[in-house]
């Protein structure tokens, strides 16, 4: 279960399930008085689905990581009366509990993905802890320490290497070809210089990037033809991060 939020109310909320029980939904908020939880009524949008199982694998109901936003979800008749749920509301720090940073990693692939996968910290060096151990070769990070607002991110083995010899400060071996997800979206300080901790002279923002998949392979960015070099990407388009470098990567918006 994740949302997309736009910085503002309404919000925008996607659930994420099984593949039966997905539809967006819109959320207006009616209450949202300081130490009073917001109250949200939704209404569905396009053709509800009826689904078998009760609820994402990923998620735990009893934790829902910090301040929460209830919500009702009217169906269409004789499908079902309503549907009750909350949603987090944190928008990109990563939440303190494990179960509730388990959660927050697992929000950045697909439910196909996320329910096998791996669960880590990382540190800025590379250093990883494990809060659950996976069983697909998938890892999602619960936040990318080298990037200025910490999205999470789900590798697979490929990418994870690839991204634990960059932040060693090696060049990744550019005969193996890493996937990653960002469902959450993400950022970066820089789109040309993979080092970068810092907005670059002249730079008045960093890059933010909308929900994405990465393919982290120098050979087939570099040969890509997406455009490449750019300090203002367009990133709601496929672009080269780290164009005409040994960190080149594909960026491919899926929105």
């Amino acid at each position: 279960m994740g949302r997309e939020a736009q910085g503002r109310w309404p919000w925008r909320v996607r659930i994420r399930g099984a593949g039966e029980m997905g539809f967006l939904i819109k959320a207006k908020l009616v209450d949202n008085r300081p130490n009073r939880r917001p109250g949200a009524d939704i209404q569905p949008q396009g053709r509800p689905v009826l689904f078998r199982r009760a609820h994402d694998p990923r998620i735990d109901f009893d934790e829902i990581p910090e301040r929460e936003a209830h919500m009702k979800s009217y169906l269409a008749a004789g499908i079902c009366a309503a549907l009750l749920c909350a949603i987090a509301a944190q928008a990109t720090a990563a939440p303190g509990k494990p179960k509730s940073q388990i959660v927050w990693a697992l929000s950045a692939a697909p439910p196909s993905i996320a329910a096998g996968a791996a669960v880590v910290t990382m540190s800025d060096t590379g250093q990883i802890q494990y809060l659950r151990k996976g069983r697909n070769g998938w890892t999602c990070i619960v936040h990318d320490p080298a990037t200025p607002m910490g999205h999470p991110l789900c590798l697979d083995k490929n990418g994870l290497e690839w991204m634990a010899t960059a932040m060693s400060g090696h060049a990744p071996d550019p005969d193996k070809t890493g996937y990653s997800y960002m469902l959450q979206g993400g950022s970066v300080w820089s789109a040309t210089d993979v080092a970068a901790t810092a907005l670059p002279p002249g730079q008045k923002d960093f890059i933010r990037v909308p929900p994405h998949v990465m393919i982290m392979n120098a050979k087939i960015a570099n040969s890509s033809g997406f455009p490449s070099g750019q300090t203002n990407p367009d990133t709601h388009k496929p672009f080269v991060m780290f164009g005409g470098t040994p960190y080149a990567i594909v960026i491919m918006p899926l929105k």
